[in-house]
């Protein structure tokens, strides 16, 4: 699921709302707040078991969850409780059974994988300009050299593909 703010299609107000809740329950708490993006959180109240999800009707208060944060105990803020007043309600880390994120903010993948993009740097530029890459296929580091459009050389350590083929 990607990140949203219920109510709220516009993107950057979104992110501005979520970091002024984060914010407000840092305030409020007095604890540092994680960056984990949380969008469901399943847990254990009174030996029932309850779910909060953002979007959808918390069964403590009958209000919308806007967010789920993670601290010291995980913070579920509704308007009441850790958006507009009040504190955020905490459930216990003890009391979790399973967490479910938002997907994580990538960057633009690579057009070519590893390999592919290895073999592209061997075709164009020979054995010698290609070095031996590390870490796993997902992390991969290679040493490689191109010329672009405008014929100047680049050269260094790429992780997962050279800067021009992620855009930059």
């Amino acid at each position: 699921m990607k990140f949203f703010i219920p109510a709220e299609p516009d993107k950057a107000k979104a992110e501005e709302l979520y970091e002024g809740i984060k914010e407000f329950a840092k305030e409020t708490m007095g604890w540092e707040i994680t960056g984990r993006r949380i969008f469901r959180l399943t847990f254990n109240d009174k030996g029932k078991e309850c779910q909060a999800e953002v979007g959808k009707q918390n069964p403590m208060t009958g209000e919308i969850v806007i967010a789920i944060l993670e601290s010291n105990s995980y913070l579920v803020c509704t308007p009441n409780r850790g958006v507009l007043r009040d504190m955020p309600i905490m459930v216990g880390k003890h009391e979790e059974a399973w967490v479910e994120d938002f997907e994580q903010q990538r960057e633009r993948p690579a057009r070519w994988s590893g390999v592919k993009h290895r073999l592209r740097c061997w075709l164009a530029f020979g054995p010698g300009d290609v070095r031996r890459t590390y870490g796993e296929a997902s992390s991969e580091i290679h040493d490689c050299r191109h010329t672009e459009g405008s014929g100047n050389p680049r050269r260094g350590l790429f992780r997962f593909g050279c800067s021009h083929h992620l855009g930059r």
